[in-house]
């Protein structure tokens, strides 16, 4: 089960050498906890709710680094993800995902965390 959200990031290399490259690394890394966290409020919203258990099974996974997810541990997600002989599939994760990339939050959270960090944009 695994649904990929991928950010693409592009600067110029005067605005690149504007800061240290840790503090690019600490300003990247928040930018994608921001949309982990986007991406897990969508799921839970796309989710199918019966009784709330698989909905509440949404975890995020936020390490340091550039790599976050998303789990659910619930037996029974990958059936209602991809469906059964008896029921329809409900690929709600890649509809979360396709929300959250229509609707730049990596974008907003990049201005925020760079004007948080004093560095200027133009």
């Amino acid at each position: 089960m695994s649904n990929t959200l991928t950010v693409d990031l592009t600067f110029t290399e005067s605005f690149r050498k504007k800061t240290d490259p840790d503090t690019w690394k600490t300003i990247i890394s928040e930018c994608l906890n921001d949309v982990t966290d986007e991406l897990l409020k969508e799921c839970k919203e796309e989710c199918p709710v019966d009784t709330g258990n698989l909905r509440d099974g949404h975890e995020a996974n936020k390490p340091d680094g550039f790599e976050k997810g998303i789990t659910n541990n619930v037996e029974y997600a990958p059936y209602v993800i991809y469906g059964t002989m008896y029921m329809d599939a409900n690929d709600y994760p890649s509809r979360a995902v396709e929300k959250v990339q229509n609707n730049n939050t990596m974008e907003e959270s990049f201005k925020k965390r760079v004007k948080q960090k004093g560095i200027d944009t133009n």
